[in-house]
C-alpha cells in the first residue's frame, strides 16, 4: 500500500516535501519502505531528515527500510529495526565519512537493531563507536585512512563498544589502525579485509565470538593486548612481514590451538599466550634471543617445545602451570628466570646447557614428575630450584657446591640423592 508522508530538509529552511512510501505487516506491526530517497540528491549543506509516524491505522510501526544519499537523521517514537542503503553525498572536497544516522524522537529508547550498506568508492570512517543496536555493516568501496589524521592512521576506536556488531564487510586500506578499534565488540564475527602495516594496542580486546582472523601481507606490528581475551578465537594467520609482536597480544585467547610466527620475530613478549590453555603447538623462530615473563603462563595442553640457538634468556615464569613433559634446550641458553617452569607438573626431564650462566630462584619449583638433574659447572643458582619437586631421584652438581646446607639450597629432602662430580 502507498502513503505520503513528510520528509524534511533542515528546519530553518522549513522545506518539506511529500513523497510515497510502501508499508507491509512484520511481525509485530508494520515495515515502512519510503520511496528510494536517492531519487532526492539535495545538497550536503542540507540535513535530511526522515520522519516515521508511530502508526498507521492502528498498527504501530516498528520497521524502516530505505536507501538515502548521505547520512540522514531519523525522527521515530518506537521504530526498532533500522535497514538503511546509504550512498555517498560527497562534499567539495569529494570525501564522504560513513557514520551511522542519528536518531531521536524516542526511538533511541525502543531500536533494537541497525544495518548499513554504504556503496561507493573510496570513503573514509567517522566514529561508530558506543552504538550497542548496530548489527552490521557492509562497505562496498574502499575505506580509506583519515586524511587529517598524520602517518595515514584509521582514528581510534571507531567501532569500540558496538556490542550487538555481528559483521563488518568491505575493504580498508591505510598505515595504521590506532587503537581499541573493535574493542569490546562481543559479538564480532565477521572482520573487513585489512590491509594496514601497524596494529596498535587492544585492537580486538574482548571480541568474545571472533572465531577466525586472517592478517594480511604488509603487516608489520601487533600491538599491546591486541586481541586479550578473544575467547572463541581458534585460528588465526599471522604473515611473515610481522616482525614484532606486543606484550600480551594473545592473552587468555582460550581456544587457540596452534600459531605460526613469523621468522622475523625476536623475542617472545611477556604474557603473549598466558592462559592460551588449549594451545598445543608453538614453533619458536631462530631469530628469537628472550622469552619473556609468563609468555606461556597456563598453557596446559602446551607439552612440547623446542628452545633454538639464538635464545639467550628465558625471563621470570615463562611456563609457570603449563603442561609440558619434554623441553628441548640448545646451547645457547644462559639465564633461566625465577619460577620459569614452576609447576610443570608433567614435566620428566629438562637438559641444562652447559654455556647457562645462572638458574633462578624456584626455577623448578613443583615439577612433581622430575627425575634427575644435573647443574652444569659454570652454572650459578638461586634459592630452592627445586623445591617441592617430590619425585626428583638424583641431583648431579659440581664438587664446588657441595656444602652442608646445599640440600637447603637446592630446596630438596633427604630422599634425592646428590651426586658430585
Amino acid at each position: 500500500m502507498a502513503k505520503k508522508y513528510p520528509f524534511s530538509k533542515n528546519s530553518d529552511f522549513e522545506l518539506e516535501e511529500k513523497i510515497p512510501f510502501l508499508y507491509t505487516r512484520c511481525y509485530d506491526g508494520l515495515s515502512v519502505t519510503y520511496g528510494s530517497l536517492s531519487q532526492h540528491p539535495f545538497d550536503d549543506s542540507f540535513d535530511k531528515t526522515i520522519t516515521i509516524p508511530e502508526e498507521i491505522d492502528g498498527l504501530p510501526v516498528t520497521e524502516l527500510r530505505t536507501s538515502c544519499i548521505g547520512v540522514c537523521n531519523i525522527c521515530s517514537v518506537g521504530i526498532k529495526r533500522v535497514s538503511l542503503t546509504i550512498t555517498p553525498g560527497y562534499n567539495e572536497e569529494k570525501t564522504f565519512y560513513c557514520s551511522p544516522p542519528n536518531i531521536y524522537g524516542g526511538m533511541q529508547h525502543t531500536i533494537e537493531k541497525m544495518d548499513l550498506v554504504f556503496k561507493g568508492s573510496d570513503m573514509h570512517l567517522s566514529s561508530f563507536a558506543d552504538t550497542p543496536y548496530l548489527y552490521s555493516l557492509s562497505f562496498s568501496g574502499t575505506l580509506h585512512s583519515d586524511e587529517d589524521w598524520e602517518c595515514d592512521h584509521f582514528r581510534s576506536g571507531i567501532f569500540k563498544n558496538c556490542i550487538n556488531l555481528r559483521s563488518i564487510l568491505g575493504r580498508m586500506e591505510g598505515y595504521m589502525i590506532s587503537g581499541s578499534t573493535f574493542r569490546n565488540c562481543t559479538s564480532l564475527e565477521v572482520l573487513p579485509d585489512m590491509y594496514i602495516r601497524y596494529m596498535s594496542d587492544y585492537e580486538f580486546e574482548n571480541c568474545v565470538s571472533l572465531k577466525h582472523v586472517h592478517l594480511h601481507d604488509g603487516l608489520s606490528n601487533i600491538g599491546y593486548h591486541a586481541f586479550e581475551n578473544c575467547t572463541s578465537l581458534s585460528d588465526i594467520y599471522v604473515p611473515d612481514t610481522v616482525s614484532k609482536i606486543g606484550p600480551g597480544a594473545f592473552i587468555n585467547c582460550v581456544s587457540l590451538e596452534k600459531i605460526h610466527l613469523p621468522d622475523d620475530i625476536n623475542e617472545i613478549p611477556k604474557e603473549v599466550f598466558s592462559r592460551c590453555v588449549k594451545l598445543k603447538k608453538v614453533f619458536i623462530p631462530r631469530k628469537v634471543t628472550s622469552i619473556g615473563s609468563m609468555a606461556f603462563y597456563e598453557c596446559t595442553d602446551l607439552t612440547d617445545i623446542f628452545i633454538p640457538d639464538g635464545v639467550t634468556v628465558i625471563n621470570d615464569e615463562a611456563f609457570l602451570s603449563s603442561g609440558l613433559k619434554t623441553i628441548r634446550t640448545s646451547s645457547g641458553l644462559e639465564t633461566i628466570g625465577r619460577r620459569a617452569f614452576a609447576d610443570c607438573k608433567q614435566l620428566t626431564k629438562f637438559f641444562i646447557p652447559e654455556n647457562t650462566a645462572h638458574i633462578g630462584d624456584l626455577c623448578f619449583e613443583g615439577c612433581t614428575s622430575l627425575k634427575k638433574m644435573r647443574i652444569p659447572q659454570k652454572t650459578s643458582i638461586g634459592e630452592k630450584i627445586f623445591f617441592n619437586c617430590s619425585g626428583l631421584e638424583t641431583v648431579e652438581l659440581p664438587q664446588h657446591l657441595m656444602t652442608d646446607n646445599i640440600r637447603e639450597v637446592l630446596g630438596i629432602g633427604d630422599n634425592t640423592e646428590l651426586l658430585p662430580y
